[in-house]
């Protein structure tokens, strides 16, 4: 008999991560969620790698940013 192993991803829009009361709600929520993959859009981020260690500090697990320096464009 094959056993497959399963791969969960869930995604969210949060509108926003700049605000740090927040980014830790989101981040604990998401953390609730026992996720293999969690994809955050939207999160308004500056294209800083300071402010990215920071949050993926914050996030307590390796992280993955794509930002853009175009204000108009903050995904």
């Amino acid at each position: 008999m094959d056993h497959f192993n399963s791969l969960t991803v869930g995604t969210l829009n949060c509108r926003g991560l700049v605000n740090e009361k927040k980014r830790k709600h989101v981040f604990h929520w998401l953390r609730s969620k026992n996720l293999d993959i969690y994809c955050v859009t939207e999160t308004h981020g500056k294209n800083d790698n300071y402010e990215m260690q920071q949050w993926e500090s914050q996030w307590g697990y390796k992280a993955f940013f794509s930002n853009c320096s175009d204000s108009r464009k903050k995904g």
